[in-house]
Parts: C-alpha cells; sequence; structure tokens
C-alpha cells in the first residue's frame, strides 16, 4: 500500500477549481465537472477537500501526477496536468468529417477504443485503463439549436 501527501488547495489551483474559502458552490461544481458526479451541494468546504484528495489519489494510481518537493523527502502529490480551460488538458484535437457529419475530440492523445454512452449517436473513446481520452459524436447537424447534455464518466 501507498501513502502519498495531498495539499487539496494547491491540487484546485492545478485543476483550475476554486478553493473552498472562495466558493464552495463552485468548488462544487469544479469537482463535478471533473466527473466526480456524485457531490452533494451541502457538504462543509473540509469535505469537499477529502473530495480533491481522493480525486488526486486516483490521479497517483492512474501515474497522472507530480511529485513536488525533494525526493529525500516527503513529497505533495498534486494531478500532472494544468488546465487550459479549469477543465480539460491541452492541447485537444477536433477532427469533423462533413461528409459524415460525424464529430471527432481527442482529450488525451493514446491509442484507446470506442464505448457507448447513454446516447445513441455519441461514443466515449478510453484507454486500456478504461480513463476517457476522447468522444466523437455522428450526425452532428442533427444538433443545431439543442444542447447535447451527457457524462462520459460513467463509460470509463
Amino acid at each position: 500500500m501507498s501513502v502519498i501527501e495531498v495539499f487539496p488547495g494547491a491540487a484546485q489551483d492545478v485543476l483550475g477549481i476554486p478553493r473552498k474559502k472562495a466558493s464552495r458552490d463552485e468548488l462544487t461544481a469544479g469537482l463535478r465537472a471533473l466527473g466526480i458526479m456524485q457531490v452533494p451541494s451541502d457538504l462543509t468546504g473540509d469535505a469537499l477537500d477529502a473530495i480533491t484528495a481522493a480525486y488526486v489519489g486516483r490521479c497517483f494510481l492512474r501515474g497522472e501526477y507530480e511529485a513536488l518537493g525533494p525526493s529525500d523527502e516527503v513529497q505533495v502529490i498534486i494531478p500532472r496536468s494544468r488546465p487550459t480551460n479549469g477543465l480539460v488538458p491541452a492541447p485537444i484535437k477536433v477532427w469533423y468529417d462533413p461528409e459524415a457529419d460525424y464529430l471527432e475530440v481527442t482529450l488525451q492523445d493514446r491509442a484507446g477504443t470506442f464505448r457507448e454512452t447513454a446516447l445513441d449517436q455519441v461514443m466515449a473513446k478510453v484507454d486500456a485503463q478504461g480513463t476517457v481520452i476522447g468522444f466523437s459524436i455522428l450526425r452532428v447537424s442533427t444538433l443545431k439549436g439543442k444542447p447535447l447534455e451527457l457524462s462520459l464518466a460513467g463509460a470509463e
């Protein structure tokens, strides 16, 4: 078993989400946007920090982290990527085929396979560990004026 040191505030800064003192509501929304869907809106700031620490633990287990501090001392673990828009690590790739009416978005450029989602026209691309690394949308033109809402977290 591994034990890691986590500083939730630093992780929240790296993830581009506010700290608990700035806004618990916005921190809750930021955690949900990371794919943590079951975050009750009435949690204390300390509970939200605990959820952040659990998210960092998941990043650690997946090898998606950086260790801060001297290697001969206890290091603080933070998520590896600094998001550019608060949620998605850069760069992302977008490809559209107008003839097929097909859109593909790659969040992380590595091998993966497509899995079904709750919507027939959307597929989630996952890597060998089950991490969502992209998605595709069929019949994109049918979405004009209609927002498409879907969590890809269940595709993992």
